[in-house]
């Protein structure tokens, strides 16, 4: 009876031996379809290496980022387009695009060295790249690789990280010391109720708190005058040491600019070499803190600020038992990525961007023209968005 039962023991050991033997071979050849893996030797991870992220629930999870050879397929960074069967992902460009090939090209040098071999990459399959500020940048890249010594194609799954490095000090020579913000403020196709609605904020954050700014309006003929004129003179007698001033531009049909523009160079040319101007809309709310971030992040020759705002969509679709949801809902609003109508600058730098171009170019009313033109101009981009910025309809 003991050796019936140590047998039947011995039989159930060399089944569950040959089950797992299967299933190991199909998971090998599986991960290296259509041929089998070579043999890998165990790659070593520097030790000062963090481990990944683990999330303690779904809002701590650390999202991958799915890319392929021409596109990126990301929900957070393409909350300013529709999801529809067309505009799902963006083009793979720029910065990003850089990152990726060079990534890709050290890793075959990394697989060939490692394992002797003279491997060639023949297409990316799949791509995702994940940023964990705790230990660097992952990526995951499914590849068609080419044996160049056996002429055999197949594919294989690559794991590797972009490790951070030892935080520096950057040495520069900026100052935080505050500056005075020029408002300059078109009143083009603009109504006494926005001009109003502007005004109760700025007098909230700027002239209540005595805020170092002035305030430059310009105004055209198609705009009532008189009406903001009289409501700008009860605020000068509320606030006799704030600088308010209503200038009205003369219309010049030969400016290729739109009317808009037309009336920020108009304020420029009324300020003096060094200021600080602020390119303001009256339709985008802002809070006191903005103007902290207007005079930090903008720097002479180095910076100009492009904030990004947050617009709410129409009430009537956002009103949920009566009460308005939070705003980063991203059914209630988005980020408008594509305005670039705020903008803070020094005076003489918004000259210089002017004449760096060859060529003369129209000025658009959303602010991209001029947004390209600083692209180009050797001045850098500060582009990031503001939470006290917001509009309320776009």
């Amino acid at each position: 009876m003991i050796n019936v039962m140590k047998r039947a023991d011995i039989v159930k050991i060399l089944v569950g031996a040959v089950i797992g033997a299967l299933a190991v071979s199909f998971w090998t050849s599986s991960r290296c379809y259509p041929l089998p893996c070579r043999a890998r030797s165990q790659f070593s991870l520097d030790e000062m290496i963090a481990n990944p992220f683990s999330a303690k629930n779904r809002h701590e999870v650390n999202r991958w980022m799915y890319f392929t050879e021409r596109y990126i397929f990301e929900p957070g960074y393409l909350d300013h387009v529709e999801w529809d069967s067309q505009d799902r992902k963006m083009d793979l460009s720029g910065l990003y695009k850089q990152d990726i090939e060079q990534v890709l090209h050290h890793a075959i040098e990394l697989l060939n060295a490692e394992e002797n071999s003279k491997l060639q990459l023949v297409k990316l399959i799949n791509g995702y790249r994940r940023f964990d500020p705790q230990r660097g940048i992952d990526y995951i890249l499914d590849v068609n690789l080419v044996d160049k010594e056996k002429g055999i194609e197949y594919s294989r799954r690559l794991t590797i990280i972009k490790p951070l490095k030892i935080p520096q000090l950057v040495p520069i020579n900026e100052s935080l010391e505050p500056a005075t913000i020029h408002f300059i403020v078109p009143l083009v196709h603009s109504n006494l109720t926005q001009f109003v609605k502007f005004m109760e904020i700025f007098e909230r954050y700027c002239l209540k708190t005595k805020q170092d700014v002035t305030l430059l309006l310009i105004s055209d003929a198609r705009v009532n005058n008189m009406a903001i004129s009289n409501l700008l003179t009860v605020y000068r007698r509320h606030y006799p040491l704030s600088s308010l001033q209503l200038i009205r531009m003369p219309y010049n049909a030969s400016n290729l600019n739109s009317p808009y523009w037309q009336a920020l160079e108009y304020g420029v040319d009324r300020l003096p070499t060094y200021s600080l101007m602020l390119f303001y809309d009256i339709n985008v709310s802002f809070k006191e803190d903005f103007l902290t971030r207007c005079r930090h992040n903008t720097y002479p020759h180095k910076y100009i600020y492009f904030p990004m705002i947050y617009s709410f969509r129409n009430p009537e679709f956002i009103i949920a038992n009566h009460k308005l949801r939070d705003a980063s809902n991203s059914a209630d609003g988005m980020w408008l990525q594509n305005f670039y109508s705020i903008v803070c600058l020094y005076r003489h730098d918004y000259k210089l961007v002017l004449k760096s171009s060859s060529k003369l170019i129209a000025l658009n009313r959303g602010g991209s023209s001029f947004f390209e033109l600083v692209l180009n101009s050797g001045i850098s981009v500060f582009r990031s968005a503001d939470p006290s910025l917001i509009i309320s309809k776009h």
